[in-house]
């Protein structure tokens, strides 16, 4: 399982992607408003099957403003959710 989450500053937008060895597999989209605090944020998450070796990682796809805030707002983790058999199970 691999999860994100971005803020766009005040008056700025960032939309990005969670990549798996160049396919886009999630979207996450934030735009900051024009009046209050001004600040978004975007989440998502993506499940998938996973083998050794492969990457993943958080593209920009359209940024229009100065920057994604950081500051612990903006994230990108992974984990293991279960091992999957290496070799079929027979039944019967």
């Amino acid at each position: 399982m691999f999860q994100s989450a971005l803020m766009a500053e005040h008056q700025d937008m960032v939309q990005t992607a969670i990549v798996l060895d160049g396919t886009k597999g999630a979207i996450m989209y934030a735009a900051g408003a024009n009046t209050g605090q001004g600040y978004d944020q975007g989440f998502n998450s993506l499940v998938t099957l996973c083998k050794r070796g492969q990457h993943v990682w958080v593209h920009n796809e359209h940024r229009d403003g100065h920057t994604v805030f950081p500051a612990n707002y903006t994230t990108f983790s992974g984990f293991l959710l279960w091992e999957v058999e290496s070799t079929p199970i027979v039944v019967g």
